[in-house]
Protein backbone atom coordinates (compact mmCIF):
# COMPACT_ATOMS: atom_id res chain seq x y z
CA UNK A 1 0.00 0.00 0.00
CA UNK A 2 1.45 3.36 -1.07
CA UNK A 3 1.01 6.15 1.43
CA UNK A 4 0.30 9.71 0.18
CA UNK A 5 1.57 12.80 1.94
CA UNK A 6 -0.60 15.86 2.29
CA UNK A 7 0.76 18.88 0.51
CA UNK A 8 0.48 21.02 3.64
CA UNK A 9 0.50 24.84 3.57
CA UNK A 10 3.41 25.36 1.17
CA UNK A 11 1.31 25.54 -2.03
CA UNK A 12 -1.00 28.09 -0.38
CA UNK A 13 1.95 30.20 0.82
CA UNK A 14 3.57 30.03 -2.61
CA UNK A 15 0.31 31.07 -4.29
CA UNK A 16 -0.13 34.05 -1.96
CA UNK A 17 3.48 35.11 -2.57
CA UNK A 18 2.96 35.01 -6.34
CA UNK A 19 -0.22 37.11 -6.06
CA UNK A 20 1.52 39.76 -3.91
CA UNK A 21 4.51 39.82 -6.26
CA UNK A 22 2.26 40.34 -9.28
CA UNK A 23 0.44 43.20 -7.55
CA UNK A 24 3.76 44.87 -6.67
CA UNK A 25 4.96 44.58 -10.25
CA UNK A 26 1.70 46.08 -11.55
CA UNK A 27 2.09 49.07 -9.23
CA UNK A 28 5.64 49.64 -10.43
CA UNK A 29 4.41 49.89 -14.03
CA UNK A 30 1.45 52.21 -13.46
CA UNK A 31 1.57 55.17 -15.84
CA UNK A 32 2.86 58.36 -14.26
CA UNK A 33 -0.05 60.82 -14.02
CA UNK A 34 0.32 64.22 -15.59
CA UNK A 35 1.26 66.62 -12.82
CA UNK A 36 -1.75 68.95 -12.94
CA UNK A 37 -4.42 69.45 -10.34
CA UNK A 38 -8.04 68.82 -11.26
CA UNK A 39 -9.79 72.07 -12.08
CA UNK A 40 -13.31 72.76 -10.79
CA UNK A 41 -15.50 75.84 -10.42
CA UNK A 42 -13.25 78.57 -11.76
CA UNK A 43 -14.51 82.03 -10.81
CA UNK A 44 -14.90 84.33 -13.80
CA UNK A 45 -11.77 86.54 -13.95
CA UNK A 46 -11.74 90.22 -14.74
CA UNK A 47 -9.54 90.62 -17.84
CA UNK A 48 -9.40 94.43 -17.63
CA UNK A 49 -6.60 94.52 -15.04
CA UNK A 50 -3.47 92.40 -15.44
CA UNK A 51 -0.36 91.86 -13.34
CA UNK A 52 3.10 91.06 -14.68
CA UNK A 53 5.34 88.37 -13.25
CA UNK A 54 9.07 88.67 -13.98
CA UNK A 55 11.04 85.53 -13.20
CA UNK A 56 14.59 86.92 -13.30
CA UNK A 57 16.20 83.69 -12.20
CA UNK A 58 14.79 81.72 -15.13
CA UNK A 59 14.52 84.48 -17.69
CA UNK A 60 10.90 85.19 -18.63
CA UNK A 61 8.02 87.57 -18.02
CA UNK A 62 4.32 86.86 -18.38
CA UNK A 63 1.09 88.63 -17.48
CA UNK A 64 -1.97 87.23 -15.72
CA UNK A 65 -5.40 88.54 -14.66
CA UNK A 66 -5.38 90.98 -11.77
CA UNK A 67 -7.85 88.94 -9.74
CA UNK A 68 -5.72 85.78 -10.01
CA UNK A 69 -2.93 84.63 -7.68
CA UNK A 70 0.55 83.58 -8.78
CA UNK A 71 2.37 81.10 -6.55
CA UNK A 72 6.09 80.42 -6.94
CA UNK A 73 6.94 76.92 -5.72
CA UNK A 74 10.61 77.14 -6.68
CA UNK A 75 12.45 73.87 -7.19
CA UNK A 76 9.86 71.06 -7.02
CA UNK A 77 11.78 68.01 -8.29
CA UNK A 78 14.97 66.92 -10.03
CA UNK A 79 13.74 68.13 -13.42
CA UNK A 80 11.39 71.02 -12.60
CA UNK A 81 13.75 73.70 -11.37
CA UNK A 82 11.02 76.34 -11.18
CA UNK A 83 7.23 76.06 -11.08
CA UNK A 84 4.84 79.01 -10.97
CA UNK A 85 1.08 78.43 -10.86
CA UNK A 86 -1.78 80.81 -11.62
CA UNK A 87 -5.29 80.51 -10.22
CA UNK A 88 -8.37 82.69 -9.70
CA UNK A 89 -9.15 84.05 -6.27
CA UNK A 90 -11.33 81.51 -4.47
CA UNK A 91 -10.17 78.58 -6.57
CA UNK A 92 -8.31 75.82 -4.76
CA UNK A 93 -6.32 74.50 -7.70
CA UNK A 94 -4.36 76.25 -10.47
CA UNK A 95 -5.52 75.89 -14.07
CA UNK A 96 -2.33 77.42 -15.54
CA UNK A 97 1.28 76.49 -14.75
CA UNK A 98 4.71 77.57 -16.01
CA UNK A 99 7.73 75.36 -15.40
CA UNK A 100 11.42 75.71 -16.22
CA UNK A 101 13.19 72.35 -16.47
CA UNK A 102 16.73 71.05 -16.94
CA UNK A 103 15.66 68.54 -19.61
CA UNK A 104 16.27 69.26 -23.28
CA UNK A 105 13.49 70.52 -25.49
CA UNK A 106 13.30 67.21 -27.39
CA UNK A 107 13.14 65.21 -24.15
CA UNK A 108 10.22 67.30 -22.84
CA UNK A 109 8.36 66.97 -26.14
CA UNK A 110 8.68 63.16 -26.07
CA UNK A 111 7.61 62.95 -22.42
CA UNK A 112 4.58 65.16 -23.09
CA UNK A 113 3.58 63.21 -26.20
CA UNK A 114 3.57 59.92 -24.31
CA UNK A 115 1.83 61.36 -21.24
CA UNK A 116 -0.95 62.93 -23.31
CA UNK A 117 -1.02 60.31 -26.08
CA UNK A 118 -0.63 63.25 -28.46
CA UNK A 119 0.05 63.08 -32.19
CA UNK A 120 3.24 64.11 -33.96
CA UNK A 121 4.29 67.58 -32.82
CA UNK A 122 4.31 70.65 -35.02
CA UNK A 123 7.01 73.26 -34.51
CA UNK A 124 6.48 76.99 -34.34
CA UNK A 125 8.50 80.07 -33.46
CA UNK A 126 7.55 81.61 -30.13
CA UNK A 127 9.24 84.88 -29.13
CA UNK A 128 12.14 83.93 -31.39
CA UNK A 129 12.50 80.41 -29.98
CA UNK A 130 11.58 76.96 -31.24
CA UNK A 131 8.38 75.73 -29.61
CA UNK A 132 5.70 73.09 -30.03
CA UNK A 133 2.06 73.18 -28.92
CA UNK A 134 0.47 69.92 -27.76
CA UNK A 135 -3.05 69.03 -26.69
CA UNK A 136 -4.25 65.78 -25.19
CA UNK A 137 -6.45 64.01 -22.67
CA UNK A 138 -5.50 64.43 -19.04
CA UNK A 139 -5.49 61.52 -16.63
CA UNK A 140 -8.57 61.99 -14.45
CA UNK A 141 -10.54 63.81 -17.14
CA UNK A 142 -10.42 67.00 -19.11
CA UNK A 143 -7.96 68.25 -21.69
CA UNK A 144 -4.50 69.74 -21.36
CA UNK A 145 -2.89 72.36 -23.57
CA UNK A 146 0.89 72.62 -23.53
CA UNK A 147 3.38 74.93 -25.11
CA UNK A 148 6.95 73.65 -24.79
CA UNK A 149 9.59 76.28 -25.54
CA UNK A 150 13.28 75.71 -26.17
CA UNK A 151 15.69 77.83 -24.17
CA UNK A 152 19.25 77.87 -22.87
CA UNK A 153 19.95 76.50 -20.37
CA UNK A 154 16.29 75.75 -19.57
CA UNK A 155 13.23 74.37 -21.34
CA UNK A 156 9.93 76.08 -20.56
CA UNK A 157 6.56 74.35 -20.29
CA UNK A 158 3.36 76.42 -20.26
CA UNK A 159 0.29 74.34 -19.43
CA UNK A 160 -3.45 74.86 -19.07
CA UNK A 161 -5.80 72.27 -17.58
CA UNK A 162 -9.20 72.47 -19.30
CA UNK A 163 -11.96 70.76 -17.33
CA UNK A 164 -14.29 73.63 -16.43
CA UNK A 165 -14.93 77.03 -18.04
CA UNK A 166 -12.90 75.68 -20.93
CA UNK A 167 -13.30 78.70 -23.23
CA UNK A 168 -12.42 81.19 -20.48
CA UNK A 169 -9.27 79.37 -19.39
CA UNK A 170 -8.17 78.68 -22.95
CA UNK A 171 -8.60 82.33 -23.96
CA UNK A 172 -6.73 83.55 -20.90
CA UNK A 173 -3.97 81.04 -21.61
CA UNK A 174 -3.63 82.47 -25.13
CA UNK A 175 -3.47 86.00 -23.74
CA UNK A 176 -0.82 84.98 -21.20
CA UNK A 177 1.24 83.39 -23.95
CA UNK A 178 0.92 86.50 -26.09
CA UNK A 179 2.31 88.57 -23.20
CA UNK A 180 5.28 86.25 -22.54
CA UNK A 181 8.85 87.28 -23.38
CA UNK A 182 12.23 85.73 -22.64
CA UNK A 183 15.56 87.24 -21.62
CA UNK A 184 18.90 85.98 -20.32
CA UNK A 185 18.25 84.27 -16.96
CA UNK A 186 20.30 85.36 -13.97
CA UNK A 187 20.46 81.78 -12.71
CA UNK A 188 22.70 79.99 -15.18
CA UNK A 189 23.77 77.11 -12.94
CA UNK A 190 21.23 75.13 -10.87
CA UNK A 191 21.63 75.26 -7.07
CA UNK A 192 23.96 72.68 -5.53
CA UNK A 193 21.23 70.82 -3.66
CA UNK A 194 18.35 69.28 -5.58
CA UNK A 195 16.51 68.32 -2.42
CA UNK A 196 15.80 71.68 -0.83
CA UNK A 197 12.27 72.26 0.41
CA UNK A 198 10.55 75.39 -0.90
CA UNK A 199 7.44 77.03 0.50
CA UNK A 200 5.27 78.72 -2.14
CA UNK A 201 5.48 82.48 -2.51
CA UNK A 202 2.06 83.97 -3.24
CA UNK A 203 1.70 87.20 -5.17
CA UNK A 204 -1.31 89.15 -6.36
Amino acid sequence: MISQQRPGLWPVILFLFMVLFAQAQAQLHLPTPVDFATLTNIPQPNPTAWNTLANDGYGYTTSYPGDWLSEDFGWVDNASLSMVTFRPLGAQVPPITVRATNRTFDEEVEIARHSLDASEPTYITFDGRRATPLTGDAIGGGRIRLLIVEGAPYTYIFSARLTSDVDTVSNLFDQMLASTHFFTPSRQVPPASRFSVFLPTIAR
